[in-house]
């Protein structure tokens, strides 16, 4: 697994919890759209499970977010412009955010669901896992303004863009750094039945 505690040990709920996300949400998502059905994405309050299986899908169906412009494109759109609430589920600037009830790691969960298809399909990838342990490592560190706040409107009210630099700027500075020597750009579809 991507992410396991320091000891080494891994958490079955949350494998048991990657491996419904996988099988069947996000299945049915993929073969309804393939099938040429319209899908409608929406968990209770819209801004954690939604971003997270719209994101899974298009991965799946979309070669494009297989590439580092991509993945930061599908993240910024589907989690950052949506509305999910990185300080609250972070635990951003609280002093014991993890035990904060709004703690929830739904980014970090996505970004360990990408990394279980990327074992399963090396070449489909652009990029490295280490691409993908960057940007939870900088999802934590607060150094950029990417994940900061809860929304647009909190960034805008930070004003983010002028005082702090964005993750993707730093990522895409170090490219060569996360390129996947495997990468095969046209190589078979994702078979989203044998995932996990």
């Amino acid at each position: 697994f991507f992410f396991q505690a320091e000891d080494g040990i891994r958490d079955p709920l949350w494998s048991r919890g990657l491996g419904d996300v996988y099988k069947r949400q996000t299945n049915m998502i993929v073969e309804s759209i393939r099938c040429g059905k319209a899908v409608l994405i929406h968990c209770s309050d819209g801004w954690d499970r939604t971003s997270q299986l719209a994101c899974l899908a298009q991965i799946i169906l979309d070669k494009y977010y297989r590439t580092i412009e991509g993945f930061e494109v599908l993240i910024e759109k589907d989690f950052l412009a949506f509305g999910h609430q990185f300080k609250h589920r972070l635990g951003h600037g609280e002093h014991n955010g993890l035990n904060d009830k709004e703690f929830c790691p739904v980014f970090i969960q996505f970004l360990d669901c990408a990394y279980q298809i990327m074992c399963q399909y090396p070449t489909l990838f652009e990029f490295t896992p280490n691409f993908l342990l960057e940007i939870a490592h900088h999802a934590f560190s607060l150094r950029f303004g990417t994940f900061l706040g809860n929304c647009d409107k909190d960034r805008t009210h930070l004003d983010v863009k002028n005082k702090t630099i964005s993750l993707w700027s730093y990522l895409n500075s170090r490219k060569n750094d996360f390129l996947n020597s495997l990468y095969q750009p046209n190589a078979p579809f994702v078979n989203e039945q044998n995932i996990y």
